[in-house]
């Protein structure tokens, strides 16, 4: 691999690091935002629902200022704005609407089974054992993985710059 491509990996590597590290703040706010639903015995499902929405909302802005991030950290890296015919601004709308739906399914679905704030946590932001491939976050970093190697891989792609 010549200089340049692996100087572009290590951008790709940065805006997933970036996506990792707030996955650390999404696992703590889902579990002590539904810690109390967790708990309960018996629970209105009206509370319950509630409980679950100021969480998303508090979880749905930590992942879309990540996601954003990193495509921030792209665009300086590679002084441009766009890869193909979409702005890097689009890029990062379409990813962070798709990984805010699958967060939302992930916890809707979680407490609707019953599952503890930590396993709902688990369904998210996946587990340590795994680096997290089992969680539904890992289509995320997928996503803007392959989207960096075909970048990489044709450098036509970058325009802008």
């Amino acid at each position: 691999m010549d200089a340049d491509k692996l100087a572009q990996a290590e951008v790709w590597h940065g805006a997933i690091k970036i996506l990792d590290e707030s996955e650390l703040t999404i696992r703590d706010t889902i579990e002590r935002g539904l810690a109390v639903v967790s708990r309960a015995k018996v629970m209105p499902l009206q509370d319950a629902l509630a409980a679950a929405t100021n969480v998303l909302v508090e979880v749905n802005a930590i992942r879309v200022n990540a996601i954003k991030s990193a495509f921030r950290h792209v665009r300086d890296a590679y002084d441009g704005s766009t890869i193909g015919e979409r702005a890097l601004a689009e890029h990062a709308a379409i990813i962070a609407r798709a990984d805010v739906n699958r967060i939302d399914t992930a916890i809707r679905s979680g407490l609707s089974a019953g599952f503890s704030s930590t396993d709902i946590a688990r369904r998210v932001v996946g587990s340590a054992s795994l680096n997290g491939t089992d969680g539904s976050t890992e289509m995320t970093r997928q996503h803007i993985a392959r989207l960096g190697l075909a970048v990489i891989r044709a450098p036509n792609l970058r325009t802008g710059e």
